[in-house]
């Protein structure tokens, strides 16, 4: 049994207790969702590429730095207006 201690965004401690067990599960999912993209990437190869590139897009986003943004004030996007 392993003991993973992190921080949550305001400082707070974590505590996660990682198993062999849990860790083989977590493994075994990861390699079922690789080979069930496989699968699918053989028949629709372009949908597959289209849809790693959005979650990588995603997880681009959301580590971009926001913090100056939080106090400013002005007029909230409209749906409406093309994102450019």
């Amino acid at each position: 049994m392993v003991k993973i201690t992190q921080k949550y965004h305001d400082g707070a401690p974590l505590k996660l207790l990682v198993t062999a067990r849990s860790i083989f599960h977590f493994q075994a999912r990861i390699q079922t969702a690789c080979t069930l993209i496989e699968r699918i990437g053989q028949k629709r190869g372009e949908l597959v590429k289209h849809m790693q590139l959005l979650c990588e897009a995603y997880i681009e986003l959301a580590y971009v730095n926001v913090t100056h943004l939080k106090s400013e004030r002005g007029t909230p996007l409209l749906l409406t207006q093309p994102v450019t």
